[in-house]
């Protein structure tokens, strides 16, 4: 898996997205990854989060939190540091 600027690619396939340093209400630092466009799906070895609900018409696109810590973070802070 490569996390670049604008997608992350794996076995040739990319999924554009954007970056995010989100300021959570539990206060756990990190970052988060979103898929661009709800057709385009984060890669499964990331276990992305979803909280799409046809029922009442709600769709997101795929989102992955990467917590500090992770043996992802400096991977993808090396990426957002460099959009930012």
């Amino acid at each position: 898996m490569k996390f670049l600027k604008k997608s992350i690619k794996i076995e040739g396939k990319s999924t554009p997205v954007f970056y995010s340093k989100d300021g959570r209400i539990d206060e756990v630092k990190g970052l988060t990854i979103y898929a661009k466009c709800i057709l385009n799906k984060l890669p499964a070895e990331l276990n992305p989060k979803n909280d799409s609900d046809g029922i009442i018409d709600y769709f997101e696109t795929d989102k992955v939190f990467i917590p500090v810590g992770s043996s992802l973070f400096k991977q993808v802070e090396e990426i957002y540091n460099s959009i930012n």
